[in-house]
């Protein structure tokens, strides 16, 4: 089975994974072996589908590796928050009670401690771009990723204020990630739905409250930690960003290397999704972006715990290589995370490879080779000639 963009679907090409339905992620749009259609392909582009999974001969390597059953607990979880989702969403005064999420947070906890390839895997989780439940969803994924990457460090961050037994704590992580949006539903839609580059003045500093009226909803349900998330998930660790001043409030804002190293956790997370959901970067461009040199936004430790977990080039995904061969990711190593695990597929003059000779090939043993494209898109800019750069080199 082969990861291919939307864009590069045929007509008799046959689904090797089913496709998620986003107004319902627990119930599959097209069941896997369907055969798609134009008419198929272009309903799914409207609907905002970027990418599938399918079948090709001598492309069952992944199958054995990557099984659909290991995300059907955390689709079922998507699923239930989004219905549960829905009667805030139709409610902006809503005041009712968080204490049920806490549970759906345990259900994701423990479908990620199922799953330790997971994290290669996040965009067959993550489902949906603006709704601010799906979001929620990714960023709590992810940052309960990133939080058992960084587990030490954090250990060493929470002890200094909540002690060594709360210190390994996990679940307020979890809560607030998923939960760190919620101010945005009372925006006006039509503001909290547009591009943020589409937005006045005027609509971005309103946008920009949604910080401080999540932390107004969540503070006395879900206690300072969780509320504190809500509040400083857009404040950076240099202490770029915002909020910066909040007269409603009794504690000043936090300096960014003082904020809690949760927060620090989902401004890292919500970055990341965001590029990859609403600006549709490829995952690569998301991780070169947020570990620009110019700009030192993030807290390094956790930084270099997302650079740890998500490849460059999901497993699956199609390549191009500077040798002119077109090849499928296969696996991937964070210390060379430039140099991915792949099998060729195509030769440079478009032969198809013989399954017989197809074998996965450690870019990283061959210095000369490296990928220059990726879902259509040239990224070759992006990679080290170094084949043992990492994303502390750039």
């Amino acid at each position: 089975m082969l990861r291919i963009p939307i864009t590069d679907a045929n007509s008799n090409d046959i689904l090797a994974r089913s496709v998620l339905n986003p107004s319902n992620p627990d119930s599959p749009l097209l069941k896997r072996g369907v055969t798609l259609t134009s008419r198929i392909i272009n309903a799914l582009r409207r609907m905002g589908i970027r990418s599938l999974w399918v079948k090709g001969d001598g492309l069952g390597y992944l199958e054995n590796i990557i099984k659909e059953e290991n995300f059907t607990s955390a689709r079922k979880t998507l699923g239930e928050l989004k219905k549960t989702f829905a009667n805030i969403s139709s409610d902006i005064s809503y005041t009712g009670s968080f204490a049920a999420y806490r549970d759906r947070v345990i259900d994701i906890f423990q479908s990620i401690n199922e799953n330790n390839r997971v994290y290669c895997m996040l965009d067959d989780i993550r489902i949906g771009s603006n709704d601010i439940l799906f979001h929620g969803g990714n960023v709590c994924y992810l940052s309960m990723l990133i939080g058992l990457e960084a587990e030490n460090y954090i250990f060493e961050e929470r002890k200094k204020s909540a002690g060594t037994e709360l210190a390994t704590e996990f679940a307020p992580l979890g809560l607030g990630a998923l939960l760190h949006d919620i101010g945005k539903l009372q925006i006006d839609e039509k503001i909290r739905n547009c591009p943020p580059w589409t937005l006045s003045s005027a609509e971005t500093e309103l946008l920009k409250t949604h910080t401080l009226k999540g932390h107004k909803i969540l503070k006395e349900q879900l206690g300072a930690i969780t509320a504190n998330m809500a509040l400083c998930h857009h404040l950076n660790f240099d202490n770029t960003g915002y909020p910066n001043k909040c007269d409603d409030l009794t504690n000043f804002i936090p300096n960014g290397s003082e904020v809690h190293v949760f927060s620090r956790i989902v401004n890292v997370a919500n970055a990341f999704d965001s590029l990859v959901g609403n600006c549709n970067y490829l995952q690569i461009e998301a991780l070169e972006e947020l570990n620009n040199p110019r700009k030192h936004h993030f807290d390094p430790k956790i930084l270099n715990a997302l650079n740890k977990i998500m490849p460059p080039f999901p497993l699956g995904s199609k390549v191009v290589l500077n040798t002119g061969h077109t090849a499928m990711v296969t696996d991937f190593d964070p210390k060379h995370p430039f140099r991915p695990r792949i099998i060729l597929l195509k030769d440079p003059k478009g032969g198809i490879v013989p399954e017989a000779k197809q074998q996965e090939i450690n870019t990283c043993k061959y210095p000369d080779m490296c990928v220059i494209m990726a879902d259509n898109r040239r990224i070759d800019h992006l990679i080290p000639n170094s084949q043992d750069a990492t994303w502390e080199d750039i």
